[in-house]
């Protein structure tokens, strides 16, 4: 066993056997030897890889050592002849020198624990990458420069409090919008919450929520566990989720003016949206609500909104926009009064 393979035993053997794969798959059965390839830090510890269109390869791990501390860090690999060279690398720094990520040590990240999981995905349209990092509870974006094979920093990192699991998985619906699995686990790896959330990365350089599965709309089958252990999204759009018990959920996309429906079965399939709501695009994610002076004038399955009709009634998710605000159909209410006094404790004394 060569001095690539040595840190890890057989983890990193199996790691280096999956990106031959995945190498020779991109390359039209072209192999190489990643034993041959030496990472600029010797403790570097493999967890995540991806490679792109461009054949870039993103890996994705640790490097440090148990006395001190193991630090994510990100190699940037492009190929030059027969050979792969590490272009450019990406060290984390936590968010402030007195965040609670500054005061992670990750002592043990050299024995696999799935807290110390990462992922990986490639944004081929644009020449970006997504880092999962779910012990720092975040992800984050990266672009790639081609010509100069380098990251471009600054970097967006997103980060949603102090519990680990955000970044679990990841992957792209299409070149905007990026697909998070989110877990949500206590400091002792204790497991609450799972969530799928989705992002528009394309909004003024910033992150922007679209959607968290499950939803109002889409609830999880009940055959289906609560805790989500991984995450894939083809280039299709489609959604394969699989629960800790060995169960696998396929959300397919559906087509403009439907959602897809989560609570039956092991596949999703297609209801139209309500009136007051609509859906453009065809994708995974829940139908809309018609903002503020627009409708679906009753309709349901609508791809958009109109604008309602001058002096209706019509605020956000209107399902009818042509109901005059004076009309009689619309009835004042009166909210409750509040209780005047709260009511006072009272204590019998007797003599």
């Amino acid at each position: 066993m060569n001095s690539f393979f040595r840190p890890l035993g057989q983890y990193a053997y199996a790691f280096a056997q999956s990106f031959l794969l995945l190498y020779n798959l991109e390359t039209n059965n072209v192999s190489i030897q990643l034993g041959n390839l030496t990472w600029p830090d010797s403790s570097f510890l493999p967890r995540a890889v991806d490679i792109n269109q461009d054949l870039f390869v993103v890996v994705l791990g640790y490097v440090g050592n148990a006395s001190t501390n193991y630090t994510p860090c990100a190699y940037l690999l492009s190929r030059s002849g027969s050979n792969w060279n590490v272009t450019d690398t990406w060290t984390y720094t936590p968010p402030t020198s007195t965040s609670w990520q500054a005061s992670l040590t990750n002592w043990d990240a050299d024995t696999y624990s799935a807290k110390y999981d990462m992922s990986v995905c490639f944004n081929d349209v644009k020449s970006q990458v997504l880092l999962g990092i779910q012990v720092t509870n975040s992800f984050l974006l990266l672009d790639i420069d081609q010509a100069s094979k380098t990251f471009v920093l600054p970097f967006q990192l997103l980060s949603n409090g102090k519990a680990i699991g955000m970044g679990k998985a990841l992957g792209w619906l299409n070149s905007d919008i990026a697909v998070i699995l989110v877990n949500t686990y206590s400091l002792s790896y204790v497991w609450s919450a799972s969530q799928i959330f989705t992002y528009n990365m394309s909004v003024n350089n910033n992150t922007v929520i679209k959607s968290i599965l499950p939803n109002s709309q889409q609830t999880l089958a009940p055959e289906f566990g609560p805790i989500l252990i991984s995450l894939i999204v083809t280039k299709m759009g489609t959604a394969i989720m699989l629960d800790s018990t060995g169960n696998v959920y396929i959300l397919l996309p559906s087509p403009p003016g439907s959602y897809s429906d989560t609570s039956t079965k092991s596949v999703s399939s297609f209801l139209p949206c309500i009136g007051g709501s609509f859906s453009s695009n065809y994708d995974i994610q829940p139908c809309s609500l018609c903002l503020q002076g627009f409708t679906t004038f009753g309709l349901t399955g609508q791809s958009s909104c109109m604008p309602c009709t001058d002096g209706a009634f019509c605020p956000l998710g209107s399902a009818f926009g042509n109901i005059s605000s004076s009309s009689p159909l619309l009835t004042n209410l009166n909210p409750a009064s509040a209780y005047p006094l709260s009511p006072k404790s009272t204590r019998l004394v007797t003599s």
